[in-house]
């Protein structure tokens, strides 16, 4: 009698254990961009506070992967001489390319590289607003 309460917990717990099975992907969690139920509203992504920087950005930002990789460091934005260039002028680096950095005529077209000509000179206009003045901040067709 004793043995066979024995073999009947045994099946019952092997039963019972069979049940819990932990598997990652069917666990209850928070995917990212993905809604959130309870107290917050954004979804499972909170936003970041002001002013804050992840552990290890300033130490990436100082040297990128291009350089990593045996390429010459590129210029800054903010250099005199690319203050000084013309839009058309980057422009036509982004198209015919310059030194070692790739022509991209084939892969992006006009408009994009034109947009992308603007958020250059909005990125030097945060740093320098006399550059405003000098009226080079124009050029697209």
């Amino acid at each position: 009698m004793k043995r066979a309460w024995r073999a009947l917990l045994a099946a019952f717990a092997a039963a019972a254990l069979a049940g819990c099975r932990q598997d990652m992907n069917v666990q209850p969690k928070l995917l990212a961009n993905g809604p959130a139920r309870g107290a917050w509203t954004q979804g499972a992504d909170r936003p970041l506070i002001a002013g804050t920087i992840a552990r290890g950005d300033l130490k990436r930002d100082a040297d990128g992967i291009i350089v990593k990789r045996g390429f010459p460091k590129p210029p800054s934005y903010y250099s005199p001489a690319l203050l000084a260039a013309s839009s058309q002028h980057i422009f036509d680096v982004i198209t015919r390319g310059w030194g070692v950095m790739y022509p991209y005529s084939a892969r992006v077209a006009p408009r994009d590289r034109w947009a992308i000509v603007a958020y250059i000179r909005a990125l030097q206009l945060t740093r320098n607003p006399q550059f405003a003045a000098s009226g080079k901040t124009g050029g697209a067709p």
